[in-house]
């Protein structure tokens, strides 16, 4: 009856036929599996972060990082099916829905228990700290079309992708790559010379305008900060990590917001720490290297403050 509450209050994910060896990660935490291994029970609700390197005769030392997020509801599992042609997870569209119900149903009466690992509730509260804006609604906007992120990207067909929005194009982007929002753009065509250098200067109403993907509400890009920060951490994503530094770049030069919504840049500093504290150390190499960009963009960041 207790083993029945706890998988009734959590979720689980069921991973099948995954090769020894494989590195495979949740969260904050990573493990290489071994012979038994089919997945993670006793997930908490909320929004989860998996990721993978296989390792098979296509790269016997380790393919490139894959991930894919999850948003776990009470007693929800979710199946996942290895396919050693391709060294990766089939897509959710290759799989019989009748034999997914089927291994749904194995995973409630506790088919699979002994080869389902408990969920590392020592990381939760990092992981928490690190993914409490990423919401459902960051993930719609975010997500690749393919659902998975990947360093290694595959050209996608336009025609996969008509609900993106009209200033990003679907050729020019990948299966596998996150749809990040367009920080780095310059000045809307229209403004005055003067509108033109208030908008280098202050990036507020960069915030503003790029928050109407998330329905005017700019805590959604701290969401995407901290999509960013994942991704580049756990997944690996190169592209990831120069989006994290746009929009850090972005939220440090927000003069005119920081008066009028001071509370949102409280949070953005909460959020920073956060990954500060849990970052690799060499993540700090690069950002020190980086002509300083950190500490420097902090140092204006914390004048304004004064």
């Amino acid at each position: 009856m207790e083993a029945e509450d706890a998988y009734s209050r959590n979720g689980s994910i069921l991973c099948l036929d995954v090769p020894e060896g494989t590195e495979f990660g949740i969260d904050y935490q990573v493990w290489e599996v071994g012979p038994k291994f089919k997945g993670v029970k006793l997930m908490p609700p909320g929004i989860h972060f998996c990721y993978y390197s296989g390792r098979g005769k296509l790269s016997p030392s380790g393919a490139p990082r894959i991930g894919f997020f999850v948003d776990v509801h009470p007693g929800e599992v979710f199946v996942r099916r290895w396919s050693p042609a391709t060294e990766d997870f089939l897509e959710l569209s290759e799989m019989d829905k009748a034999e997914v119900e089927r291994f749904i149903e194995g995973v409630r009466k506790f088919e699979f228990d002994q080869f389902l690992g408990p969920y590392p509730t020592q990381t939760l509260q990092q992981w928490t700290k690190l993914s409490n804006f990423i919401t459902p609604l960051v993930l719609e906007v975010l997500e690749p079309v393919g659902k998975k992120i990947s360093s290694v990207y595959d050209k996608i067909d336009p025609k996969e992708a008509p609900f993106l929005p009209p200033d990003l194009n679907a050729e020019s982007n990948a299966k596998h790559r996150p749809f990040f929002s367009d920080v780095g753009r310059g000045a809307p065509k229209g403004l005055t010379p003067q509108e033109v250098t208030r908008f280098h200067l202050d990036k507020s109403s960069l915030i503003d305008r790029v928050s109407e993907r998330y329905k005017g509400d700019a805590r959604g890009l701290l969401g995407e900060l901290q999509f960013a920060f994942v991704c580049f951490v756990m997944g690996q994503s190169f592209d990831a990590f120069e989006q994290w530094k746009q929009l850090v770049r972005c939220f440090t030069g927000c003069d005119d917001k920081l008066e009028t919504q001071p509370d949102l840049f409280v949070d953005f500093m909460g959020v920073l720490q956060a990954q500060l504290e849990n970052a690799p150390e060499d993540f700090f190499d690069d950002l020190v290297t980086e002509n300083n960009f950190l500490g420097s963009l902090l140092q204006d960041f914390f004048s304004t403050l004064g």
